[in-house]
């Protein structure tokens, strides 16, 4: 997810050389709304990395290689219509590691973008994205704890079960922290996630495998994992 700032950094010529291809600034400028432009790619990149970080384990953040393929950019005009109606499709291309595949969700103040390597698991990843509560008495809401609560109640009422025999765990890995986990009375859980925020606001999804009741056999049964993400 990223929030769109009050800034123009669509002028800014060396941060768009950092993150976008030579073709996406092209269409940044060339675009009735190049803010809008602008954070679509970034958030679908940020989105991917995330995917190829779960897939291999250690990717490099390259993003001015990397090449985002919404498929109404054909057009730059009906591209602009696409960004107003709120979702698009598309691919990112990497360089030797093939195609990812996002869906983006334009609004007026931010961007959301889910992405998988495989384009048929688009439509079963369940996505949602709130605000942080308004501060009272000067007390800052933190997001992380936040985003996490949101989740395992989204994820208690889709499995029904109770968010008390849930927990989501980051555990630390060699560059930092890795891709959150859901652990089950203690057990690790094949439930794929991902959570984000940025500013006031937070995101949060699951890859939805159509089982409407966790059996306790889903934790012990190898379910492959279909790396997804979003941003």
């Amino acid at each position: 997810m990223a929030r769109q700032p009050n800034g123009r950094k669509s002028t800014d010529s060396r941060f768009l050389k950092k993150i976008l291809t030579d073709t996406e600034i092209d269409q940044t400028g060339c675009s009735a709304d190049p803010e809008a432009v602008l954070w679509s790619f970034w958030a679908a990149k940020e989105a991917v990395y995330k995917v190829l970080l779960k897939k291999n384990g250690h990717t490099a953040f390259i993003p001015n290689r990397w090449s985002v393929r919404y498929r109404d950019f054909q057009d730059l005009c009906e591209g602009d219509f696409a960004l107003r109606s709120g979702c698009r499709e598309g691919e990112v291309g990497i360089p030797g590691s093939g195609n990812v595949y996002i869906r983006l969700f334009t609004y007026p103040s931010y961007v959301h973008c889910i992405a998988s390597d495989k384009s048929e698991s688009l439509n079963r990843i369940v996505a949602r994205v709130d605000r942080l509560p308004r501060q009272e008495n000067s007390l800052r809401t933190d997001p992380s704890l936040f985003v996490r609560s949101k989740l395992l109640r989204c994820l208690a009422r889709h499995f029904h079960l109770a968010a008390r025999d849930m927990n989501i765990v980051r555990e630390p890995q060699k560059d930092g922290l890795g891709p959150p986990l859901l652990y089950i009375a203690g057990v690790r859980s094949a439930i794929d996630l991902s959570i984000s925020h940025d500013g006031c606001y937070v995101a949060y999804a699951y890859l939805d495998r159509s089982c409407r009741i966790f059996h306790k056999a889903m934790l012990d049964r190898a379910v492959a994992q279909i790396p997804f993400s979003l941003t």
